[in-house]
């Protein structure tokens, strides 16, 4: 193969190679540099080698080290709103094309602002490398000589080069080609907005194995195909109680998938920069207390920090305040998304701290160890076993407009054997579209069972959400004795992938028609919003039916640490039924933030809609008169304890919260 020419691959990895992702049409696209050939074209990828006008692609420099790949992102097709303009997901493979190992530096361009997460959280980029080592994990820190910057402007080629460091020029050499193919693009200069670049270092092995990236783990539209064939092929047998469940990936590593902190989540852990800040009384002159808190913190992560290191049981009892200028007596409060800086002067209200305060110092960075092990699903700890007398059935909730399936599951606890066996009705206009299947059984109706509503995947490269998903679904189809209490009391309506076309194209929010279809239910319709119009024409059904009790879609986010819920503002008593859901769920996950839950959340405006009325959680409150709406969101890198509860004696032994573990 020529250097620099793309092809399409009869020996790369495709369907029937177990673990690969399956190729789009057209087959797998194999690009050659000097040491590799880069892959894409298949189920979720995003990213291609940069093709340098001046002659080849990905041109080693002329001083010796690793070779520079550029990849570049391919931006969302949009429709024009800030929410479509996200540019984030990236997967890609690579595979050695010379005999011995070699570093390769990989710089990935074109990325939305993503700052905070890869320099503040630590957030880091997966691999996995098949067929060896299908487990994905983060990036080794100390070895890849990481770096998340922002991509100089126009006006920045005319600053002095000692502003940058000098890998920050070297992975910084094709910018201005790389802009100048961007701005001829579809995608105007102005759309882009603010530009960020990470790069890694990886040495590649000789041989025929693939590593792939990605910006989280990765899951497709296969790979749910598979999960939900094996699902029921599983429940298609006589006795499943008590049997392992399937596993919904190959492997995992404990700390994969966004769960995890730093120090426990890599084999070489790194911990974000701390600096140390000083902390006034706002009543009290002369009282002081110092500790360490990572750079450029929010508040809210600095009174969690205050928190944690003096013991308090709630984050309400720490208020900051800042002292107006030209005055010792007037205060303003902190937002809690202001960020420290040099000249933040922090007072803090609300608690009698101790006099001459010090938190404890940053914790030296310990030395490497082995690797984390990997779990598999034969591993019975990781693994739920199923419960009795489940009830599991599947059925095409619709087509997509690229002929994909969009799921709808239902989950509950079978009838007696002597009891009349009813089906469900279906809305009025799925009865009459070209969605309904002919041959496809309608679910069982239990019309005593109140019904509770989780959706997952409505933008592509929120993959956590997918998890948290596969957690719950896990759970409900255990035998714990509390998923057996909620499956005789609720019927569960679960769709486990909304857009599984933005998932195939390798999306960050939108589906194949540049439609951010959470921001599309106050209008959705049949032919561009698919998933979400259809899985409201049930929500409504069943409202009409008096049956709908509850509503949940599940996200991922790069905002606060840990699990959060977003709800809505209602009025009287539903909305302390609103917020007692969320408050309940903290007494009963030590990994869920109260306090960060917003009703509604402070960003409903922010993308060019008017979401209160346009996004799920608000339309489903406002089109079904469900108090119980809303979007839960997980951290794609960092996780927190918010609290400690208590172990339960009903429980046996049995985990109180099984699943990833949160150090």
């Amino acid at each position: 193969m020529v250097k620099g020419e793309a092809t399409t691959d009869a020996d790369a990895p495709g369907q029937g190679h177990l673990g690969h992702p399956v190729p789009l049409d057209g087959g797998f696209k194999v690009t050659r540099t000097p040491s590799l050939d880069f892959l894409s074209n298949f189920e979720g990828s995003n990213g291609e080698v940069f093709s340098d006008p001046s002659g080849g692609r990905a041109e080693r420099p002329e001083e010796e080290g690793p070779e520079l790949v550029h990849v570049v992102l391919r931006a969302d097709p949009s429709d024009g709103t800030e929410s479509t303009g996200r540019r984030r997901w990236f997967y890609f493979g690579v595979r050695s094309v010379i005999n011995s190992p070699q570093k390769v530096r990989f710089v990935v361009n074109n990325m939305s602002n993503m700052l905070d997460l890869y320099n503040l959280d630590g957030h880091r980029p997966f691999l996995c490398k098949l067929p060896a080592s299908p487990a994905w994990r983060r990036l080794a820190d100390e070895s890849c000589n990481f770096s998340c910057q922002e991509e100089p402007g126009p006006a920045d080629d005319t600053k002095p080069v000692d502003t940058r460091s000098e890998q920050c020029l070297k992975d910084e050499r094709l910018l201005p080609k790389i802009r100048a193919m961007l701005d001829s693009g579809p995608e105007p200069p102005k759309k882009r907005g603010k530009s960020c670049y990470i790069a890694w270092d990886y040495v590649l092995e000789p041989g025929s194995a693939t590593t792939y990236f990605a910006f989280s783990p990765p899951y497709t539209y296969a790979d749910l195909q598979g999960y939900l064939n094996r699902l029921e092929q599983f429940f298609a047998q006589p006795e499943t109680k008590g049997k392992n469940l399937p596993a919904y990936m190959e492997s995992i590593e404990i700390h994969g998938g966004g769960s995890g902190t730093l120090a426990a989540r890599t084999s070489s852990p790194v911990k974000p920069k701390k600096v140390k800040i000083t902390i006034e009384h706002g009543a009290v002159d002369n009282k002081k207390m110092t500790l360490w808190v990572r750079k450029d913190s929010t508040m809210l992560q600095v009174r969690q920090s205050i928190v944690e290191v003096l013991g308090l049981g709630k984050l309400s009892q720490v208020k900051l305040v800042k002292r107006m200028p030209n005055s010792d007596r007037l205060m303003t409060p902190f937002g809690d998304t202001e960020r420290l800086n040099q000249r933040t002067h922090l007072l803090m209200v609300g608690y009698e701290f101790p006099d001459g305060f010090k938190g404890p110092a940053p914790e030296a960075t310990p030395e490497a160890g082995p690797a984390l092990p990997m779990l598999n699903g034969t591993e019975e700890s990781w693994n739920p076993v199923s419960g009795s007398k489940i009830y599991l059935h599947r059925q095409r909730l619709c087509l997509t407009r690229e002929g994909r399936r969009v799921d709808l599951l239902t989950v509950s606890e079978l009838s007696e054997s002597n009891a009349k066996v009813c089906v469900e009705t279906s809305p009025a206009s799925f009865l009459s579209s070209s969605v309904a299947v002919d041959g496809e059984s309608p679910a069982e109706l239990f019309p005593q069972r109140p019904i509770v509503f989780v959706s997952a995947r409505v933008h592509p490269g929120e993959t956590p959400g997918q998890f948290a998903f596969f957690g719950l679904l896990r759970f409900l189809l255990s035998d714990d004795p509390r998923a057996e209490l909620l499956r005789r009391q609720f019927v569960f309506k679960l769709v486990p992938m909304l857009n599984p076309d933005g998932v195939a194209r390798g999306h960050t929010r939108a589906n194949a028609g540049g439609l951010d279809l959470n921001r599309c239910y106050g209008d959705a319709n049949p032919r561009e919003h698919e998933g979400v119009f259809w899985a409201l024409e049930w929500l409504k059904h069943w409202a009409s039916e008096g049956r709908l009790l509850f509503y949940l879609d599940m996200h991922a986010h790069a905002h606060t640490r840990g699990c959060i819920l977003y709800g809505n503002r209602l009025s009287g008593a539903a909305q302390v039924w609103n917020v007692a859901f969320a408050r309940i769920c903290e007494l009963n996950g030590p990994h869920f933030d109260f306090e960060g839950c917003e009703f509604p959340p402070t960003s409903d405006k922010e993308h060019g809609h008017d979401s209160n009325e346009n996004c799920g959680r608000a339309s489903v409150a406002a089109m079904c008169n469900v108090s119980h709406a809303y979007t839960l969101e997980c951290h794609y890198s960092i996780g927190r304890q918010a609290h400690p509860v208590e172990e339960l004696s009903c429980l046996h032994g049995r985990p109180a919260h099984p699943g990833m573990h949160v150090p």
